[in-house]
């Protein structure tokens, strides 16, 4: 009997905020599943879900339903099922989000394959190219020792010349064809719903008494129906010496005797067969065909993730992450056998390394103390080469040189009482009070028109204020100190009833304490979405950059860390600082100012009296 192995190799567009693509293989371990459905080839491309709605997740849930379909029922041909699965997710994702789906089976030596839309098959036999599967087609046909294939997303055909295509299916080899193609889609600005795999079967003879090898979890289940057996005949073995003796002396029993002897005879092997199996889940707890399944699925997604680690991070982290997500479905189902413990200590590691999480503890840069007995720090801010503190308590305003450490009480006095936020502005400190804007004396009376303005800073020749109220107002610098307010955001105004903290770089980024950013340019918000976190953000309290930074750098006390993101968006980088017991139980979740300098490396955080710094790795 003939055996084909699959040679593979995947193509994989980068994702963007509005598109994505992946590539789905599996082979099942269970001897039932892969006789009757085979090894699963699947491509997949989305492009513009609902806003509310996150790439990674949609792509998540289109690759679950894929592989419930088809391998949830055994009943039907596996043609049959794969044609069902790939129309019910077209018809599941109609009006909500474009997608190409393709997906192909090896069952034995029988190749089936199902398409909609723009996904294509093509076929590299004997020296000769031809698509053999399009649009919303099936197939089905046997294999032949050394068939090439390439199953492609419609926006992989489109961006991929087919004489490109042709000259690299005839290399014959899956991994040099991928390699001479990759450079064609990831050269692409627009190639995120792009994908493809590139496969070649291989012929394997083996003889019928041979038997593949039985996995450990299949090796338990066999011995549990051994064991169950075993009791079974015992049980019946017992009740047969009991049941004797009363047939000796009641030779002619009813008919309806003998019946509920029979009867009872089954039920006792059953309560045998289920006292086993019960022992089984206790010994292990959630051990399901649910959870095995996603269990596969998430080591499949950790070797894909593993693979992709130097080719392409972007994609890596998104596997990683997908992986992820099924641990904790498994987590949640109450599985904990040690084969599920080291894959996710496995994974926990991986995913260490690709995010960049980094396990930090801040050293003490200056107790403010050392200025004013007492002092205590409420805010913090940058000017130049100088961080200046805020401390509402004592009414005051110091300043610390960030190189030589050199400190100053800056501003002081009654005319700060009530003081709540300070800004930069040039070579000036503005300081937000109960009466208003002042410099060493006010300069802006406080508006009845302001809302509650939660933070503010300075660019440029102006000063922005943010308002809870939903607005940014602007306050031009003017000859003998601003000119007359004006509303910054253009059209209606914007819901900040969770904002929290404001930067600007040039663009004027919002921060919400639900996790939300904004990003406006010249009052018009743009299109800004996060992606690629681990874990969402909680409670964030500070959003930090300006135009000598490079990135964003968000305070999120909720998780113990300040979050490192792209200016586009991406995930970077975190540190992470759970609260010490050297530094008295201070950690992130304590920090109430947080200033970065990617130019000294390094990160200040203010709590309490205290200024930790924290190496920035770049």
């Amino acid at each position: 009997m003939a055996k084909f192995l699959l040679e593979i190799a995947k193509i994989v567009g980068t994702s963007t905020q509005n598109s994505g693509s992946w590539v789905h293989a599996f082979s099942p371990s269970q001897a039932e599943k892969i006789s009757q459905r085979g090894q699963l080839l699947a491509v997949i491309g989305i492009a513009n879900p609902p806003e509310e709605v996150e790439i990674a997740t949609a792509g998540r849930e289109i690759i679950s339903r894929l592989h419930e379909e088809y391998f949830g029922d055994l009943i039907a041909s596996p043609l049959e099922q794969l044609k069902k699965a790939v129309e019910k997710i077209g018809l599941e994702t109609t009006g909500e989000v474009e997608i190409d789906v393709g997906a192909i089976a090896v069952v034995g030596n029988v190749l089936y394959g199902a398409v909609n839309n723009g996904a294509r098959l093509v076929l590299a036999r004997k020296g000769k190219v031809a698509t053999i599967l399009v649009g919303k087609e099936t197939i089905s046909g046997y294999l032949e020792d050394g068939d090439l294939f390439c199953l492609g997303t419609g926006e992989f055909f489109q961006l991929v010349p087919q004489g490109v295509l042709q000259a690299a299916l005839t290399t014959n080899s899956p991994s040099e064809a991928a390699e001479s193609i990759a450079p064609v889609v990831h050269g692409q600005e627009d190639g995120g719903k792009a994908a493809a795999v590139i496969f070649k079967v291989k012929k394997q003879e083996f003889k019928e008494t041979e038997l593949p090898e039985i996995k450990k979890q299949d090796r338990e289940l066999n011995r549990i129906f051994q064991v169950g057996k075993t009791i079974a005949a015992k049980v019946k073995e017992k009740t047969l010496e009991k049941i004797t003796s009363l047939a000796e002396s009641q030779k002619k029993t009813p008919r309806s005797q003998k019946t509920v002897i029979t009867v009872a005879l089954i039920l006792l092997l059953i309560l045998g067969v289920s006292v086993v199996l019960g022992a089984r889940q206790r010994r292990h707890p959630g051990l399901t065909q649910k959870t095995s399944v996603l269990l596969e699925q998430a080591q499949e997604k950790l070797k894909e993730g593993k693979d992709l680690l130097t080719l392409n991070p972007t994609k890596a982290s998104q596997l990683l992450l997908e992986a992820q997500d099924l641990t904790q479905q498994i987590e949640s189902a109450g599985l904990k056998t040690e084969e599920f413990l080291k894959f996710q200590e496995e994974l926990r590691q991986t995913l260490g390394k690709v995010l960049k999480e980094h396990q930090v503890e801040g050293a003490v840069f200056f107790d403010l103390e050392l200025i004013k007995a007492n002092a205590k720090g409420d805010n913090l801010t940058v000017l130049a080469d100088q961080l200046v503190i805020l401390d509402e308590v004592q009414s005051t305003i110091y300043g610390l040189g960030i190189k030589d450490k050199k400190s100053t009480i800056l501003a002081s006095g009654e005319k700060l009482r009530g003081i709540r936020l300070i800004a930069m502005l040039g070579d000036k400190i503005y300081a937000l009070t109960e009466e208003g804007i002042l410099e060493t004396e006010l300069r802006i009376k406080k508006d009845a028109s302001w809302g509650e303005i939660v933070d503010m800073a300075g660019f440029g020749t102006s000063l922005y204020l943010l308002d809870k109220k939903g607005e940014i107002w602007k306050y031009p610098i003017a000859e003998n100190g601003f000119g007359t307010k004006q509303k910054w955001l253009k059209g209606e105004a914007a819901d900040f009833s969770q904002v929290v903290s404001v930067a600007i770089d040039g663009a004027i980024w919002v921060l919400g304490n639900d996790g939300k950013i904004w990003k406006f340019i010249q009052g018009t918000e743009e299109n800004f979405r996060v992606t690629g976190l681990a874990k969402s953000l909680l409670n964030p309290s500070i959003i930090y950059t300006d135009s000598e930074q490079s990135s964003l750098y968000v305070l999120d006390k909720g998780n113990s860390r300040i979050v490192v993101l792209k200016k586009t968006g991406e995930y970077d980088s975190e540190y992470v600082w759970p609260a010490s017991p050297s530094q008295g139980g201070q950690g992130i979740k304590d920090a109430v100012g947080l200033v970065v300098s990617e130019k000294e490396k390094k990160i200040f955080l203010l709590g309490g009296s205290k200024i930790y710094t924290l190496e920035l790795k770049i």
